[in-house]
């Protein structure tokens, strides 16, 4: 019997990332003479795909923005942003009880390379990045065909609104975590089908589930 599948997200949820990325694009922000604080950073992630916002929002730059930080990503993430506190130890308790795949806004060989610094990187049987084309409800439709499974076997979990409104258009069953980019109140506008506040929580919860 195949095993149930977790499809995570990555960045909020796994890698706290939250100030890597803010005060950079804050920095290219200020640059270009624009105010720009945590509630807008956070205010991209209630959007399809937080580039998406940018360019809607900062026309002028984002597309430089982007580019720059890709190529700063890159060279500085997986050695940079640390892991939130006991999720690899939990991860690992749990992990041969489920099927692991990551969709995520972050670039897919930034996160291979963060997972073998954490050496977890056998764990996970795929990573979808932003170098796929499309939103997370469609990349999560395309590997649940490609595995050849249904969303009622597989089940998403986010840190943002915009997480969850994909999981729920892809079909599939959420948990939101509330120590990434979006707060408990935020996320509960979206109705997740979860919410955990803590790791040991989450972990508790899929032992149970499972």
């Amino acid at each position: 019997m195949p095993k149930p599948i977790l499809i995570w997200d990555f960045d909020g949820v796994m890698a706290d990332s939250t100030a890597f990325v803010f005060a950079y694009w804050q920095t290219q922000m200020h640059k270009a003479g624009y105010n720009f604080e945590l509630s807008d950073y956070q205010a991209t992630f209630t959007h399809k795909f937080p580039f998406e916002y940018l360019a809607e929002n900062y026309g002028d730059i984002a597309a430089e923005i982007k580019e720059r930080y890709s190529a700063f990503e890159a060279a500085n993430y997986p050695q940079t942003v640390s892991a939130f506190p006991n999720f690899i130890k939990e991860f690992k308790h749990i992990s041969p009880d489920f099927e692991h795949h990551v969709v995520s806004s972050n670039l897919a060989q930034v996160i291979n390379d963060w997972f073998v610094i954490h050496k977890i990187d056998q764990h996970f049987s795929s990573v979808v990045g932003r170098e796929t084309a499309g939103y997370k409800d469609e990349k999560i439709t395309n590997l649940l065909k490609r595995l050849n499974r249904k969303p009622h076997e597989a089940l998403f979990i986010g840190d943002t609104t915009s997480d969850i409104h994909h999981a729920q258009k892809a079909g599939l069953k959420n948990i939101a975590v509330s120590w990434g980019v979006h707060s408990r109140a935020v996320l509960e506008f979206s109705k997740p089908d979860i919410i955990c506040d803590t790791v040991p929580e989450l972990f508790k919860l899929l032992v149970d589930e499972h």
